[in-house]
C-alpha cells in the first residue's frame, strides 16, 4: 500500500483537536466525515468540506457513504471496502477469547494495538459516524467508546 500520511504519528491527536477547531469556527456540525476524510487524507478541512458539499453534503447534516466515496475520489483517492473475510481476520487475530467476537467497535485499536499496529489511512464506519484511524490509532472523539464498526474502508492515493 502507498503511504498517503502527510501527518506525524506524534501530532494525531493535536491534528484531530484543530481540525475541529476549525470546523467550530465554520459553525459546523455533523461534520465527522469532513473531519475523518481529512485526517486519513491530509487534505485540508476546508478543502475537503467542499468536495463534500459539491457531492452532495449539506451544511450541518450528516453525509451519507456515497457522498463521502464521490468527495474522496475528486480528491485524487480511492476507497476500498474491507470484505468480510477482512473484518473476520481481524477479529480473528484478538487474544484468547477475543478472537471469538463477531464486531469490531472503535475502541479494539486502542484495547488490541498490536492487532491494529501498521493499519493506517483507515475510515471506521459505524451506524451513525465515521471515525479515522491511522497508525493504528483511532482519531476521534469515540476512541474510549464502544461504536460498533460496520464497514471499514482503506483510503489509498489513485
Amino acid at each position: 500500500m502507498k503511504a498517503i500520511t502527510r501527518h506525524s504519528a506524534n501530532n494525531l491527536n493535536n491534528l484531530y483537536h484543530s481540525i475541529q477547531a476549525e470546523s467550530s469556527s465554520m459553525n459546523e456540525r455533523n461534520d465527522c466525515a469532513v473531519v475523518a476524510i481529512s485526517i486519513v487524507t491530509g487534505v485540508p478541512y476546508k478543502e475537503v468540506h467542499v468536495a463534500l458539499k459539491d457531492a452532495g453534503r449539506k451544511n450541518r447534516e450528516g453525509t451519507y457513504q456515497h457522498e463521502s466515496k464521490r468527495a474522496i475520489e475528486a480528491l485524487g483517492f480511492k476507497a476500498r471496502s474491507w470484505s468480510f473475510m477482512e473484518y473476520q481476520r481481524m477479529i480473528n487475530s484478538y487474544p484468547a477469547n477475543h478472537s471469538q467476537l463477531h464486531n469490531i467497535t472503535s475502541h479494539h485499536p486502542n484495547r488490541f494495538p498490536k492487532q491494529w499496529a501498521g493499519k493506517t489511512n483507515l475510515l471506521l464506519f459505524s451506524r451513525h459516524h465515521v471515525l479515522a484511524l491511522m497508525d493504528g490509532k483511532v482519531q476521534d472523539w469515540s476512541v474510549r467508546n464502544s461504536l460498533r464498526i460496520v464497514y471499514i474502508w482503506e483510503i489509498t492515493k489513485a
